[in-house]
Order: structure tokens, then sequence, then C-alpha cells
């Protein structure tokens, strides 16, 4: 079994250009927080996030919290993506990565979550779907093929 977590940004300051936006001191907080929540339900080898300011920052600050040494790779297409941009990006990849992160945006997340479960989600800023793939290869990926294991949001106050 394969497994797809796939991860909004934290929450993120407004003002600016959107691709260069930042996360606000409560995102970075709940970047942590959502980080040590997912290190209890997931071990990904992989994080693909998008290139823009705040998912990178997201994915470097979630990592370091739950203690992963995996490799970032930054993506231009999540950010604007559709469902289906993410559902190809994940279908390409290597076989020898069991467990990925994906951390993008809205509202794609939560489409890619139905597109892969039929299941109409909320998706706030900082919270992650574990989705469990039953399938084998990445390359399989399809409508329908998953189930959410888990849905977890940063815990912290605003």
């Amino acid at each position: 079994m394969l497994t797809l977590t796939l991860l909004r940004h934290a929450s993120a300051e407004h003002g600016r250009s959107d691709h260069t936006r930042k996360l606000t001191n409560i995102g970075m907080t709940e970047a942590r927080s959502i980080g040590t929540s997912l290190a209890g339900h997931i071990s990904p080898t992989l994080i693909e996030a998008s290139d823009a300011t705040r998912t990178v920052t997201t994915a470097q600050l979630v990592a370091e919290a739950a203690g992963w040494q995996v490799s970032l790779e930054l993506k231009a297409m999540l950010y604007g993506a559709a469902s289906w941009d993410v559902i190809a990006l994940a279908a390409t990849t290597s076989t020898e990565h069991k467990s990925i992160l994906v951390v993008g945006h809205q509202p794609t997340m939560s489409q890619t979550v139905y597109e892969l479960t039929g299941d109409r989600l909320a998706v706030p800023p900082a919270t992650g779907i574990v989705i469990d793939l039953h399938l084998g290869a990445w390359g399989d990926l399809t409508t329908g093929c998953g189930s959410v294991r888990t849905a977890l949001s940063a815990n912290v106050g605003a």
C-alpha cells in the first residue's frame, strides 16, 4: 500500500504578490504543530511542494518539527494546479517511495482528496489529509483508489 499525504500550507500574510506571501507568526507555529502531529502518522521519504514562499516554508518547518531527513522537491506546477495535476505528479513518483507528502494550496488539496477518495473535506490552513492508496504502484493512481486514514489540523490558539 502507498500513502499520499496532502497538506495545505499554513496561514500566510496578505497584501503582497500571492506567490511571495510569507507565513505569519501564527502560520509558523501552525506548521510546526502539524509537523509534530503528522510525525505520529506518516514517514514520508519525499516531500513535493509548490514553489510559492508560504508552501516552501511550511514544508521546511513541518519536516523539521517531524524530525524527517527527507528530500524536498519544489514543483512550480503545484502553484495554481488542478487536482488532476497533483494526481499526475504523484503518478510519476519512483517506486522507491512508499509515502509522500505534497504541500500545496486550496482549493486543490480538497479537490484532490475528493478525486482520490470521494470524501468532501474542509482543508483549512495547516491541515494534512493522510490517504491510503489501495494500489501497488504510483502509476496506477485513479479516481476513487484511496481512503482517508486521518485528517489532522494544527493545534494552535488564534
